[in-house]
């Protein structure tokens, strides 16, 4: 399927764009992971191929990846920082973690450094270990309290 030549140019001035970014934004998520705490992140940029219809003013987006065991548990953290563009010029980045999107009010290290402090750094779900089968109190028993049918309304 042949691209027509308009939307052919635009999607790579976009590319360019991201690239261009790209070290910018890299060593910016770097630095949030690093005072986060997080230790052994991917980051990763993914340029869009197409306009998208629910999203056609993003050209792309980072994210930062870690998994990994903590004393807790089993962790994964995620956080993207997609790049908004008017027509083939970026004009914002918008920061997703563990707050609400946060738009960063342009393109700009600063811009980016300050979003990805109000966003209160990424998604976090801990998954909590497995208990020790032999010394793993039964927790479900403290659950199961007889119940015996009342009137409608009541509770016994």
């Amino acid at each position: 399927m042949s691209v027509p030549p308009a939307l052919h140019d635009l999607l790579d001035a976009r590319r360019h764009a991201l690239l261009a970014l790209d070290g910018t934004v890299r060593v910016a998520l770097a630095r949030a992971a690093q005072a986060w705490g997080l230790a052994d992140v991917s980051i990763a940029l993914t340029i869009y191929d197409q306009v998208y219809g629910r999203t056609p003013r993003l050209g792309g987006h980072w994210t930062l990846f870690r998994a990994g065991a903590t004393p807790d548990g089993h962790e994964v953290a995620s956080l993207s920082v997609a790049l908004e563009f008017a027509d083939n010029e970026p004009v914002d980045f918008w920061v997703s973690g563990a707050e609400d999107e946060v738009i960063a009010g342009g393109c700009t290290a600063a811009a980016l450094r300050e979003a990805l402090a109000q966003c209160r750094g990424p998604l976090r779900q801990v998954t909590p270990l497995a208990p020790d089968r032999a010394t793993a109190v039964p927790v479900l028993s403290a659950l199961l309290v007889p119940y015996t049918a009342g009137p409608v309304g009541s509770l016994n």
